[in-house]
């Protein structure tokens, strides 16, 4: 390790037990700065108006080794396992919910410095896929340099069967391509049918006894029409971060499109979309005083069915089952 003099640019080296020798001159003070490759530089300075020629100062320098930190994530197809190339990425630091914006380079990779003692969170944004998003990565107390490394897996959106001879596939597809973050069907010649939205009880996404009853309604109408292709447009409450809702629908729309392809129903007829806190029906915006029923009212799934150039929509049933959660905030 090496220190130098400010106050008149002398420099030394330290021995093997970190020990230095320096001539100071007698000025009022005298800044000693330490260096070493792999740590921070660290500068301690001395009050030198108390002492005399050839008097001894003994003064520790403390340095601490940097540590470098650093976040390096891969987005792939979750059905062929091929990288996406230049998707969006979004990285949230928990701390603070700043979110800094990235692009995944041509081979799918992306990559940041990140900060100790702080937990991060990403989505990811590419056409014809679903957002994809990470585990909670988190940095704590780290001594030494260190790689973080994330996989995230895209489900792939309308990957249209290549034996199809319906033209709604296409047709959807095109306007697809065109509004692949809102994924809102064409609402020309909109009709309304017998599905009904279904319904979350709060922070959970897994689907409740009656909205199977529904789901099962919707798989007798995808197979007696074939070609249809069906949207599935699942949101949250606003209690909870934005980053965090949009994640929870995410899931709320897989799972229904787990059950639909469970139950027979091609992937490329599934188009599912987490939306989040967007689309609020009432005035339960963050920061206001609702009651748990009111709240309930935006925990739900919407469906929009197109085919031939038609859109059905489905509609609020005529009960909601209130989840009455009483430790919610």
């Amino acid at each position: 390790m090496y220190v130098s003099a400010s106050c008149f640019g002398a420099k030394a080296r330290t021995d093997k037990n970190g020990k230095y020798s320096l001539q100071l001159p007698l000025l009022n003070e005298c800044c000693i700065k330490a260096m070493k490759e792999g740590f921070s530089s660290t500068e301690a300075c001395i009050d030198l108006k108390n002492y005399s020629k050839g008097d001894k100062i003994a003064e520790t320098i403390f340095i601490e080794r940097e540590i470098e930190l650093t976040l390096q994530g891969i987005l792939v197809d979750k059905a062929t396992g091929k990288a996406i190339p230049n998707a969006k990425i979004e990285i949230m630091n928990n701390s603070d919910n700043q979110i800094k914006t990235l692009q995944a380079n041509d081979k799918g990779i992306f990559e940041m410095d990140i900060e100790n003692n702080n937990c991060y969170e990403i989505r990811s944004t590419a056409m014809n896929y679903s957002n994809a998003y990470s585990d909670l990565v988190c940095a704590k107390n780290v001594e030494t340099s260190k790689t973080f490394t994330v996989k995230l897996q895209a489900e792939p959106q309308l990957m249209a069967s290549t034996n199809t001879t319906d033209n709604t596939t296409r047709i959807y597809q095109n306007y697809y391509n065109n509004n692949a973050t809102t994924a809102v069907a064409p609402l020309a010649n909109t009709k309304v049918f017998n599905i009904r939205n279904i319904y979350y009880n709060f922070g959970k996404s897994s689907l409740r006894r009656e909205s199977v009853q529904e789901l099962k309604k919707l798989v007798r109408y995808m197979r007696s029409n074939i070609g249809a292709i069906v949207e599935i447009n699942a949101y949250s409450d606003s209690r909870g971060s934005a980053f965090n809702n949009e994640k929870l629908s995410q899931r709320r729309a897989q799972e229904v499109k787990n059950y639909l392809i469970k139950n027979g129903i091609q992937s490329y007829q599934i188009v599912a979309v987490g939306k989040g806190e967007t689309n609020l029906l009432n005035k339960c915006t963050d920061g206001t005083k609702c009651s748990e029923k009111e709240h309930e009212l935006n925990r739900r799934t919407e469906f929009k069915v197109f085919i031939n150039g038609e859109t059905y929509i489905s509609t609020a049933p005529d009960f909601i089952k209130t989840d009455w959660c009483k430790k919610c905030k």
